[in-house]
């Protein structure tokens, strides 16, 4: 075993050819921090354009929030309140391009609520919408509201295909169906958006598509992992003839502490939740993160196994 790096892992004196790729012809038009899906899908719409692309992640690709989400690909129902249509059918869109691109690991998700009253929420919804404002203590939302929300997710997804149309049940059936429902409910409604099971395998396949594009194009994708950011300085386009300022970034090899340049001509910082340090370490501070909370209860799986001893496994 060899000595180890700040991160725990083994350090390498061999160099690796991604990296090599880089240090080789340390240019590119773009660069692009962080290998997270935003990073990577990023990297493979620059590549299929033909635009020169590099991407580095200081880490695993797919380590942070890709890799740690709810594992949701959803449509947005809940932006329809606020009257946010336009990212609402772009959301679904997306959702249904990854079922029918992707449908070995996003899934179709059912999903089930149940319905206590038939009318809350009618007056609240009003003010809500123009406001875009929560009036007071989260309202209790009807049939009447939670119908017509589905209906108009229905109609965004219309195009798509991908996904049955939203159910409404009474309480007798509701309760035939899924047993396990609070005995008050009046309905139950069900809709589909999607989850995705594998994300980091799905980010890696849209890095290796970026990857081949760029193999098969004009111009170059070139992506490599363990490479974080030092710091950053402009030169001036004085190097290219007819080129406006551009960026030199120096970047080490996590790996084997090796440090080296590399210039673009547009940085694009995907770095999630890490975008104000790593802003921060290119000499540019800002205060982007502001946070936000999200609340998931998940269930028991429909079967289970408990396991008493190592050899039940087998």
């Amino acid at each position: 075993m060899g000595p180890t790096d700040s991160s725990g892992h083994t350090a390498s004196t061999t160099p690796r050819a991604s990296v090599q790729e880089l240090r080789i012809r340390p240019r590119a038009q773009v660069l692009i921090i962080g290998g997270g899906i935003n990073g990577v899908g990023t990297f493979r719409d620059l590549a299929l354009q033909g635009i020169d692309v590099a991407l580095v992640e200081r880490g695993d690709y797919c380590q942070g929030a890709s890799g740690a989400s709810s594992h949701m690909i959803h449509g947005g129902i809940r932006y329809l309140e606020n009257g946010e249509f336009r990212l609402v059918r772009e959301s679904v869109v997306e959702r249904n391009r990854l079922l029918r691109i992707a449908p070995h690991y996003v899934k179709p998700l059912q999903t089930t609520i149940p319905i206590f009253s038939t009318f809350s929420g009618v007056l609240n919804a009003p003010l809500r919408f123009l406001t875009h404002k929560q009036q007071g203590k989260p309202r209790e939302r009807g049939a009447f509201l939670i119908k017509l929300g589905l209906s108009m997710y229905d109609f965004f997804s219309r195009d798509g295909g991908s996904v049955p149309r939203h159910q409404f049940r009474g309480r007798s059936r509701a309760l035939a169906e899924l047993p396990k429902l609070h005995p008050g409910i009046k309905y139950a409604a069900t809709y589909f958006d999607a989850s995705v099971h594998n994300p980091e395998r799905l980010t890696l396949d849209v890095l290796r598509d970026g990857e081949k594009a760029g193999s098969l194009g004009p111009a170059d994708a070139r992506a490599s992992n363990y490479l974080s950011v030092v710091s950053m300085g402009t030169s001036s386009g004085a190097e290219r003839a007819g080129a406006g300022k551009t960026s030199t970034v120096q970047l080490r090899d996590e790996l084997t502490g090796e440090v080296f340049d590399f210039t673009a001509d547009v940085i694009v910082n995907t770095t999630g939740a890490w975008v104000d340090m790593t802003n921060q370490a290119m000499g540019a501070a800002s205060s982007f993160m502001g946070g936000t909370k999200l609340a998931h209860r998940a269930g028991p799986p429909r079967t289970s196994r408990g396991l008493q001893r190592p050899r039940d496994f087998l």
